[in-house]
């Protein structure tokens, strides 16, 4: 696997078309994927020829989906191999398991490569390599059956590709400045090969000649697009790309890539098991008919296995359709400005199959359009996260955008109590639910001695502001974090902006040094090149590994605290990735069936939440699984977990209704930190802005 950083992902153009339904559009578009031409693997070179495969428009008015199943294909273990587990791959379009037999007994001390393919069948494929060079490496073979040791240096820098005839000699060898070098056979003596170069940091595609070992580049362009790890594959001839949101043809002659599926818009989610149960990616395949074959190969020790009862290697076939949705269930949209993180999208999935009146597919849109549709009573079934809505969630809520959980609650049963508090998001409501949080989101601070007070806390937030002007300028507060965003910190968890703002009377009084302290401190202590002491480490996920990330020396002399409320210090709940019911959808029961889903025990438990649960029972069921997980980096104690779950139950959410004054202030004030205006001059003016704020709304 290789690592790429870029810009945001790629989202395909949409500009031209025109639609029927709103909230099928954009679904529908990023379903309906015109197939290219490929073709499918064979065993000489009349098969690798790639073969142009026209496949059919999508008929009008028909949603598609990719539907994947999965199949171990081939299973080998310990007793039935020859030496040891070596490499998983595709071989004249097949899967295999490679191993690796040492001779010792050899005088010439050799090593054998063996191949595994389906149905249990087992051969040598190269003999007499020498077993010095061969201990080390990872092995492949070409459509001819040559051999290629891929060897990397201690120092993970550079990796060495060697090839082997049948007899064992070596033809020739080249280095490349990577350690994870991604190769792929394409036929006609052709190899593809990806890596991220270390000395330049960007992404290279090379075309070997198989039989002299000459290399060509091929400038990819638009590689910005692969901000995540990106695996290679072929038709059979062609390279391909794919990643997690989709797969591109590679054109070998220009470096042109475009995309050739989008998993946007789909219920699909690239990698939807653990390692354990699916191991890693090695490459794909395009078959002529259109369907993805992703192999996914996974090589364990032999304790390992033993414990999971799994082969010690394993080659399991991933094949992914794009196939019409069944028209006798209801579609619902659930709206996202981003990817939904695995666990929520591998759930879809699970509901999909599941559900016999519904079907969930995620469609994409800005922050413009989507309000422009809630605007008007329109626009998805459900919304996922907050930033997607800008900087108008309070406002929405006030007009009844979304739905008000609680009735759906009390008829399916669903009973707070049963949860931590993060689950349902009320954004500062009295008895309503507009939003269910699935999974825990708890954050904390990890702040220097000096900023706490006599009981080890940061006490109130006048001695708060205090112990930061203490420090002068010679600090920043938390790294990346400009004086603007200092203020929405010191100011984002109290619902009256520290009693600076009265709802009831409809007043905004910023007189007193409370005032001019919150802009001298965020001034003072805003993130700058010259400064690198920084008192505060903001956002501590609090979850069973925060103990080991404590140890780690950025949070050296630091204590974990709370964010400071208007009642104290009370860990924080983030709702970015809550889920809402639009109320003016026309499938808010189907909506609500989805999300109750969501929180039931049963998919709260699941082995591949990734993070904690919010459901109490899971969580203790997952608490205990953790505790006698004997993979962990560090043991897990009763006592962690109590830890953990007290900063569960002590939770807060930031006040929603205060953020449009937090921009207000946040505007004004930059002409504080200028130095273009006194804090006189910026206090009368967001003093009028915020009284006209609250006047409008009385």
């Amino acid at each position: 696997m290789a690592d790429w950083n870029g810009r945001t992902p790629f989202i395909s153009s949409i500009d031209g078309l025109c639609w029927k339904s709103s909230f099928l559009a954009l679904a529908a578009l990023l379903c309906l994927c015109t197939l290219p031409g490929c073709s499918g693997p064979g065993k000489d070179k009349q098969n690798q020829e790639s073969t142009q495969v026209d496949r059919p428009d999508p008929v009008e008015g028909v949603v598609y989906d990719i539907f994947s199943d999965i199949e171990l294909v081939v299973g080998v273990d310990y007793e039935d191999i020859e030496g040891v587990p070596h490499n998983v791959q595709f071989f004249r379009g097949e899967p295999v398991i490679l191993s690796k037999l040492v001779n010792s007994e050899d005088e010439k001390h050799t090593a054998d490569i063996w191949l595994y393919g389906a149905g249990g069948q087992s051969e040598p494929v190269v003999e007499g390599l020498p077993a010095s060079e061969i201990r080390y490496g990872e092995g492949f073979l070409d459509e001819e059956g040559c051999y290629y040791l891929l060897k990397v240096d201690r120092q993970r820098t550079i990796t060495t590709v060697t090839k082997y005839d049948h007899s064992g000699k070596k033809a020739y060898a080249l280095e490349r400045a990577t350690e994870n070098l991604q190769k792929c056979s394409l036929g006609e003596g052709k190899m593809a090969l990806l890596y991220k170069d270390n000395a330049t940091n960007r992404m290279v595609f090379e075309l070997l000649d198989t039989a002299t070992g000459a290399v060509s580049e091929v400038k990819l362009k638009d590689t910005a697009r692969f901000w995540k790890t990106v695996w290679l594959g072929t038709d059979g001839a062609a390279p391909y790309l794919l990643d997690t949101d989709g797969i591109y043809k590679v054109d070998p002659e220009n470096g042109e890539i475009t995309e050739w599926l989008t998993f946007g818009g789909t219920s699909y989610a690239l990698g939807a098991e653990t390692f354990f149960e699916k191991g890693n990616i090695d490459s794909f395949r395009i078959e002529e008919n259109g369907d993805v074959k992703i192999l996914w190969g996974a090589i364990l020790g032999v304790s390992i296995a033993e414990s999971l009862n799994v082969p010690v290697g394993a080659a399991r076939l991933e094949t992914i359709q794009r196939r019409p949705l069944d028209e006798s269930r209801t579609i619902l949209t659930m709206r996202v400005s981003w990817v939904p993180y695995q666990w929520l999208k591998n759930q879809i999935m699970e509901f999909n199959k599941k559900s016999r009146d519904y079907y969930v597919l995620v469609d994409t849109a800005d922050t413009s359009q989507t309000l422009v549709e809630l605007g008007t009573g329109k626009g998805p079934d459900i919304l996922y996260g907050d930033h997607m809505l800008g900087d108008s969630l309070y406002s929405l809520i006030q007009k009844g955008v979304f739905e008000d959980l609680t009735p759906y609650m009390e008829r399916s049963g669903v009973r707070p109590e049963d949860y931590f508090n993060m689950a349902f998001c009320s954004y500062g409501s009295d008895g309503r639910v507009y939003g269910i949080n699935p999974i825990a989101s708890v954050w904390g601070l990890a702040v220097d001695s000096c900023l706490l007070g006599e009981e080890n806390s940061l006490g109130d937030i006048d001695s708060f502001l205090d112990a930061l002007l203490e420090l002068g300028d010679t600090a920043v507060y938390a790294t990346n974090q400009d004086s603007g965003e200092v203020l929405q910190r010191l100011l984002q968890s109290s619902d009256n902006l520290w009693g600076m703002v009265d709802w009831e009377k409809g007043t905004c009084r910023l007189e007193g040094e409370l005032f001019v302290k919150l802009l001298q401190a965020a001034k003072n202590l805003g993130d700058s090149d010259r400064k690198s002491y920084s008192p505060v480490v903001a956002d501590i996920s609090i979850g069973f590994s925060t103990n080991i990330s404590l140890e780690d020396s950025m949070y050296a002399g630091k204590t974990v605290t709370g964010e400071l409320f208007d009642d104290g210090c009370h860990g924080w709940a983030k709702s970015h990735l809550s889920l809402k019911i639009n109320a003016g959808s026309s499938n808010k029961e189907g909506a609500w069936e989805f999300l109750s889903y969501l929180l039931s025990r049963e998919i709260q438990e699941m082995k591949d939440l990734s993070e904690i649960p919010v459901h109490r029972g899971a969580f203790a069921t997952r608490a205990e699984e953790e505790i006698s997980n004997e993979f962990r980096y560090k043991e897990l104690t009763g006592e962690d977990v109590a830890w953990v779950e007290a900063w569960y139950e002590d939770t807060r959410f930031m006040s929603a209704r205060v953020q449009p004054l937090i921009d207000i202030i946040k505007n004004e004030a930059g002409g504080y930190f200028d130095g273009s205006k006194d804090i006189e001059q910026v206090r009368h003016a967001i003093e009028n802005q915020i009284q006209l704020y609250l006047d409008e709304r009385r």
